[in-house]
């Protein structure tokens, strides 16, 4: 319970970075969206972390799609 208590604030950072990303992401400044995708792929890496040690499969799989289109999202971006 000590260790779930311990990563609890860092679900709550999770969260928070989550939701900037996704509010960079709504605005209509297009420029930044680069980094609204970038930020929120540093999200994602910390549910795939969470997921995993929760042995929630569905959530990491889920997380680890997010992630991946995340980073393409950021490729994209540049025209790679």
């Amino acid at each position: 319970m000590e260790e779930y208590s311990n990563m609890l604030i860092f679900r709550w950072i999770a969260f928070l970075i989550a939701f900037v990303s996704v509010y960079i992401l709504i605005t209509p400044n297009t420029q930044w969206q680069w980094l609204g995708w970038l930020i929120g792929s540093v999200s994602c890496l910390m549910w795939i972390k969470f997921a995993f040690k929760d042995k929630d499969w569905a959530r990491f799989c889920m997380e680890l799609m997010y992630f991946v289109l995340a980073i393409w999202g950021v490729i994209n971006w540049y025209g790679y």
